[in-house]
């Protein structure tokens, strides 16, 4: 398949899922929708409460423009330790476009990480020979040098076989980190050049990942510098989230806003992208940061649900500004 989508959309909520899926149909452009496991699995999910087959059946009958690809696949990158395999398998199955094989969580050592993305692989293709696959993993995760990343690479060529060509992406690393609503890492320009080279030489597309919160300049920059695609997740999850607290707030709605961070704080769910050192700081001077971090894991709270039927729009203020930044991410890498 020659179709090679530019622009990877973390379906962090159902209003983006739709968002995408408006959008879309509108230009007659590809995206790829990319849930994790941890969004939406066989058998768990933190967004609209899908498993797999439900979200791939949602998808699918309204969109032929929207593609699949399952992020992070693996052992340890879902709810339990576990292998990874079963979820691997219902994805093939489900006939995904793509998989990300990431073993790396589970697996730090190159050695391992290359045979359990080849057993994945060869596992994957038994069910589904038309998938196709993601290999390698961000630095949040692995970090590899370059020439670990050819070595990789080389080696996943030479076992694999005729299976290396189902390989279309591969996780190039270039310094980018996220962290409190902002994009941190520094991106180097030197590095990027040289994993998409590499890239080059065997023939697969460039990916990277956390894209999120960038200028237009700076993606601009990354695809003149040959970068072929870029996943953007978490962006969109804030997004979504400062609609609901400007309508909160517009309507100085007092009670509202209290609940929500309560929610939000409980989950635990901001550990993940505030610091330990600076918890204490925000938690005195700015409670809303909780929020605005990790709101998106709770969309399908049913306690989030009621506070935004106090608004019957929300979800339409919502969508459209969901859908001016896909746009304006897709005018920006075209």
């Amino acid at each position: 398949m020659k179709i090679n989508p530019k622009l990877f959309i973390g379906p962090v909520s159902k209003n983006v899922v739709d968002a995408s899926i408006d959008e879309a149909n509108y230009t007659q452009k590809y995206l790829c929708l990319i849930p994790s496991r941890r969004q939406i699995d066989f058998d768990s999910g933190y967004v609209n409460n899908w498993r797999t087959k439900d979200f791939v059946d949602y998808v699918t009958s309204r969109s032929e423009k929207i593609l699949i690809q399952r992020d992070h696949g693996g052992p340890s990158q879902g709810e339990s330790d576990d292998d990874g395999l079963e979820s691997i398998i219902k994805d093939a199955k489900n006939n995904f476009f793509l998989i990300h094989i990431d073993p790396w969580k589970k697996f730090q050592n190159l050695e391992d990480a290359i045979d359990a993305t080849i057993f994945l692989i060869k596992k994957s293709c038994e069910i589904n020979k038309d998938l196709f696959f993601e290999v390698g993993t961000e630095e949040a995760i692995r970090k590899y040098s370059i020439n670990e990343f050819d070595f990789f690479l080389k080696t996943l060529k030479i076992k694999l076989g005729a299976i290396f060509k189902r390989i279309k992406y591969a996780s190039i690393q270039s310094g980018t980190g996220l962290e409190i609503n902002q994009n941190i890492g520094e991106y180097n320009k030197n590095k990027s050049l040289k994993f998409i080279e590499i890239c080059n030489k065997y023939n697969i597309l460039s990916k990277e990942h956390n894209g999120d919160y960038l200028e237009t300049f700076d993606i601009k920059q990354r695809f003149s510098n040959g970068l072929h695609a870029i996943n953007i997740a978490p962006e969109f999850g804030y997004l979504e989230t400062k609609c609901l607290l400007d309508d909160i707030n517009r309507r100085s709605d007092k009670n509202s806003l209290k609940a929500l961070f309560e929610i939000c704080y409980e989950s635990g769910k901001w550990k993940k992208w505030i610091p330990t050192h600076k918890v204490e700081d925000i938690f005195n001077n700015n409670k809303q940061i909780f929020i605005e971090t990790c709101c998106h894991y709770s969309f399908s709270n049913p306690d989030v649900i009621s506070i935004k039927q106090n608004n019957p729009d929300i979800d339409n203020i919502i969508k459209a500004r969901l859908r001016k930044r896909i746009r304006e991410l897709l005018c920006t890498i075209r």
